[in-house]
């Protein structure tokens, strides 16, 4: 019988796979004919053919023209974890985020599984992660926006579930019991630390919103004591949303104190910044600027700055280590790029 939400691809799949990861198909047996398999399936000669063609385009059977079908003897299921990423980031949204995750899961055997939760629908990502649930992942990695997700929502979603939160934890008023997490306060402070030594002492803190969320208020607050600078009189937020209402912020912002530097709250978010100095207040244009991560935007020719580099090889390698243990980790940045 097949499932009604699975097609019968996925259940010949689904099914070879847990024979491989059972140990019922050994790395380096021959597999079955496609016209024995579509018997014991009740399938056509097609479906069982694009079901190999799938196996094969992931390297997990190996076809020998002549002799057969094989799984590749290179792959050892049976020691080999599959450990599950639920993020809300899209691939183009942060760069060396992915990549060293693939990475750190080849050299940890682990068979990485992404369940991509998009931004803009948040409604959908029950069903998502149920889908990814549904695999039985042996551990779950947790990398979302706490605004678009309640915490208890999520918990009750993965009750009995060995998960592990990464990156990031935005919940107010609560503390992650496994996580293995980016030291934002110290990178927003190196940030500051950066430009308090080279002279600045007026000092723009580009934001998103104007009024910044509880999390965001605490590590701004945590990185200029840090760092030893006060806001009012050091540090001065602006926010990208009251840009756009009020672009006359800034001008006024200059005349008042003229802030010699800028720490935007990302690389992407500089740029925005710069575009609004063009247009609204040009007597900025050389501010010294530094921004975090989103490192692409920053090398721009003709339009660097410096930039805080999150060790995202170091958080994967830690976390796939710490195989969801109960307690929190916090990764710090990497140098600042120049």
């Amino acid at each position: 019988m097949i499932p009604k939400d699975k097609t019968k691809k996925q259940v010949v799949l689904d099914t070879i796979m847990d024979y491989i990861q059972s140990g019922v198909l050994k790395p380096g047996d021959r597999m079955p004919g496609i016209r024995q398999l579509a018997r014991d399936f009740d399938v056509s000669y097609a479906v069982i053919n694009d079901a190999y063609n799938v196996l094969d385009s992931r390297q997990i059977i190996i076809r020998h023209l002549g002799s057969g079908t094989f799984i590749n003897p290179a792959i050892k299921f049976r020691e080999t974890r599959l450990v599950a990423l639920l993020s809300s980031y899209q691939r183009h949204d942060i760069e060396d985020y992915y990549e060293p995750l693939l990475e750190a899961a080849n050299e940890a055997d682990v068979l990485p599984l992404l369940g991509i939760l998009p931004c803009g629908n948040p409604e959908s990502w029950g069903k998502i992660i149920g889908k990814v649930l549904d695999r039985n992942p042996d551990l779950i990695m947790i990398d979302v926006e706490a605004r678009r997700f309640p915490l208890n929502k999520l918990k009750k979603l993965l009750h009995g579930r060995r998960y592990c939160f990464v990156n990031r934890w935005e919940w107010d008023d609560t503390e992650p019991y496994s996580a293995v997490l980016n030291d934002y306060v110290a990178a927003y402070a190196e940030a500051l630390l950066y430009l308090k030594e080279r002279g600045h002492r007026k000092i723009i803190v580009y934001a998103f919103h104007v009024r910044p969320l509880q999390f965001m208020r605490k590590r701004l607050e945590a990185a200029a004591e840090r760092a030893g600078l006060k806001f009012g009189k050091e540090l001065f937020l602006l926010s990208r949303d009251r840009m756009q209402i009020e672009p006359e912020t800034l001008k006024k912002l200059w005349e008042e104190e003229k802030p010699t530097a800028v720490f935007a709250l990302s690389d992407y978010l500089m740029m925005g910044f710069m575009e609004q100095v063009r247009k609204y207040c040009p007597a900025l244009s050389g501010i010294c600027k530094v921004g975090i991560f989103h490192f692409h935007y920053s090398s721009y020719p003709g339009h660097e700055f410096a930039s805080v580099p999150l060790d995202f090889d170091l958080l994967w390698k830690t976390v796939l280590q710490s195989n969801g243990d109960k307690n929190v980790i916090l990764i710090p940045p990497k140098k600042i790029q120049q």
